[in-house]
């Protein structure tokens, strides 16, 4: 166990933390989305039109699904316990409702933005 392994470790765990703190910035921009859109739908629409709005709500949602899809990755690689018939974490769990989440909603708003009338 020489100096390559503490480098390792550390390259990991920064990558691991620049991760968490994409997914929770991305998380925060999907709820204040949502929040905007449920206050102001009528000028986010005049704004950006409804194909734009639906773009950028899908935009959000893929990178929401991309970040913890590579969270959950990151969590189960680097748990110490690594085996197959183990329970998941609180932190994993949580990553996959969320990737869960993101991919139904996704779905919903692919088709909003592809079938959305163009202005």
């Amino acid at each position: 166990m020489g100096s390559g392994s503490g480098y390792r470790r550390f390259v990991v765990s920064v990558i691991g933390a620049t991760l968490k703190v994409l997914f929770w910035c991305i998380l925060a921009t999907e709820f204040a989305w949502l929040v905007l859109g449920a206050w102001a739908w009528q000028t986010l629409l005049s704004t950006l039109g409804q194909k734009g709005a639906a773009l950028v709500h899908l935009l959000i949602l893929g990178t929401l699904a991309v970040s913890s899809s590579l969270l959950v990755a990151y969590e189960r690689r680097v748990n110490t316990f690594n085996e197959p018939e183990r329970e998941w974490t609180l932190a994993e769990t949580l990553y996959a409702v969320v990737l869960f989440c993101s991919l139904f909603f996704g779905i919903y708003a692919f088709f909003g933005w592809y079938y959305a009338p163009e202005a």
